[in-house]
């Protein structure tokens, strides 16, 4: 999983111990858990993303008292909902299946998008979905595309040149850490908010991607 390195120095700090290439494999308990066996891995050959899969090692198990577990290893949408009141079919993946035209389900009236189709996702392509889902019911109810339009009109406000002001490269405004000793009993703010000039600051940096900085 990733994380930035305050992130890892952090989670150390407020007494987390990390299992690296660990894999869980047995739960043991009466009735609540109170062990867990793990079977260390180590990593293989190259798979087709380009990341090293990881593959067992024989006779290195080994179990961990434990008062109870949080599986934490990827994301999938509820559709218990769905299922139930809109006949939706649903992928291998867990995910919902919508005509692609127009984010409909197979029952009239209903329309998806997000991570409920696309599962776990950027927030801007749910914009988008959000976007092509509106003109959908905005048609389905009967209206004159009037959504679209308007989208039209962004859309040539976006093809303007962008402003030239403020183009030089911004560092990130640093937040103060609280060097307050950490405590588990409360929820202490181990990190300062911005501040109001700290937030126009950082409000106010070029974000364009398109920027090349030497």
């Amino acid at each position: 999983m990733p994380a930035y390195k305050e992130e890892i120095s952090q989670a150390e700090n407020e007494g987390v111990k990390m299992h690296f290439l660990c894999n869980p494999v047995k739960f043991f308990g009466n009735g609540k858990v109170s062990k867990m066996e793990c079977l260390r891995m180590k990593l293989g050959e190259f798979d087709s993303s380009g990341r090293r899969r990881p593959v067992p090692s024989e006779g290195s198990e080994f179990a961990l008292s434990v008062d109870f577990i949080i599986t934490a290893i990827g994301q999938r949408p509820d559709l218990s909902f769905d299922l139930d009141h809109f006949e939706m079919k649903v992928s291998k993946r867990g995910t919902a299946l919508v005509n692609p035209e127009d984010l409909s389900v197979n029952k009239n009236g209903a329309f998806a998008g997000g991570d409920l189709v696309t599962g776990p996702s950027t927030v801007i392509n749910a914009i988008e979905h959000g976007i092509k889902a509106a003109i959908s019911i905005d048609k389905y109810l009967g209206g004159k595309s009037i959504i679209e339009e308007s989208i039209r009109k962004q859309e040539k406000l976006d093809e303007m040149e962008p402003s030239q002001d403020n183009l030089d490269e911004q560092p990130r405004v640093k937040k103060i850490k609280n060097h307050q000793r950490i405590s588990l009993k409360d929820f202490q703010e181990v990190e300062a908010v911005y501040s109001d000039d700290e937030a126009f600051q950082e409000a106010s940096r070029c974000l364009r991607c398109d920027l090349q900085v030497d």
